[in-house]
């Protein structure tokens, strides 16, 4: 029982160590929260709204594409 309280004390010892003062400068303007409170702005520049139309469009092109390549991953599921 004592390799356990040892690794108990470790653990605690070292995740209440990380971490602490690492904040960003800028976290405190919260600049990618909405003004009221509620929701989340993401702050990658090439990131962009997209609906639930565009994202399921997006998903089946991909697999169109793929199957329409004949890559070498598909050629492969028969063999073995």
């Amino acid at each position: 029982m004592a390799s356990a309280s040892t690794s108990a004390l470790l653990y605690a010892t070292v995740v209440s160590s990380q971490g602490q003062g690492l904040v960003p400068e800028d976290a405190k303007e919260l600049r990618h929260h909405v003004k009221n409170g509620k929701g989340f702005i993401n702050p990658w520049e090439s990131y962009r709204e997209r609906s639930a139309w565009e994202i399921i469009k997006a998903m089946l092109w991909s697999v169109v594409r793929r199957l329409s390549s004949g890559s070498p991953a598909d050629k492969l599921q028969g063999v073995g």
